[in-house]
């Protein structure tokens, strides 16, 4: 099932939601944007390596997922 970007992401633990929705550029916040699942969307949503968590962390919530 699609659902857009920011929809997938807030299904994430409040902690890392917030990291994730803030790391995102607004433009794939937007509905127009979608992923179908949670998995696709986290790593789709930024660079990992461009985030203050760095590349490793993401990696590990991806693959967590």
């Amino acid at each position: 099932m699609s659902k857009s970007v920011k929809e997938w992401l807030e299904e994430l633990p409040e902690e890392i939601r917030d990291k994730a929705i803030s790391n995102t550029k607004a433009a794939l916040l937007e509905e127009v944007a979608v992923a179908k699942s949670l998995k696709e969307a986290v790593l789709g949503a930024f660079i990992w390596g461009e985030t203050p968590e760095g590349h490793k962390y993401w990696q590990e919530i991806h693959e967590s997922l």
